[in-house]
C-alpha cells in the first residue's frame, strides 16, 4: 500500500443449519495466520477460545449472568475492532447471542 491508501475491511457471514459454519471461519483463521496476520477469535455459544456465553443461547433461556457475560464480550470485542491490532476477528456464533444481549437491560 502507498501512503494515505486505506486497506479494505471484508465481511463473511456463514449462516444455515447444520455444520460447517465454525469450521469455514477456523479455515479462514489458519490461513490469515499462516500468512502472518494477526487474528483474533471470540466465541459466544462453544467456547473453544474465548467464551463470552454459554450453550443456553441455544438450548435454553439465558440467565442474567450468561447476558452479562455476552454483553461484556460485545463490549470487549468493539474495543479490539476499533484498536485496529488485528487483521482478522472472528465472532463466532455472535448471531445467536446478539438479539438476547440487545434487548436485555
Amino acid at each position: 500500500m502507498t501512503r494515505g491508501e486505506t486497506m479494505k475491511g471484508y465481511i463473511q457471514v456463514y449462516t444455515g443449519n447444520g455444520k460447517g459454519k465454525t469450521t469455514a471461519a477456523f479455515g479462514l483463521v489458519l490461513r490469515a495466520a499462516g500468512a502472518g496476520l494477526k487474528v483474533y477469535i471470540a466465541q459466544f455459544v462453544k467456547g473453544i477460545v474465548k467464551q463470552y456465553g454459554m450453550s443456553c443461547f441455544i438450548y435454553r433461556e439465558p440467565k442474567k449472568e450468561d447476558i452479562r457475560t455476552a454483553q461484556e464480550g460485545l463490549r470487549e470485542v468493539k474495543e479490539i475492532m476499533c484498536f485496529g491490532k488485528f487483521q482478522m476477528i472472528i465472532l463466532d456464533e455472535a448471531n445467536i447471542a446478539t438479539p438476547i444481549i440487545i434487548s436485555s437491560p
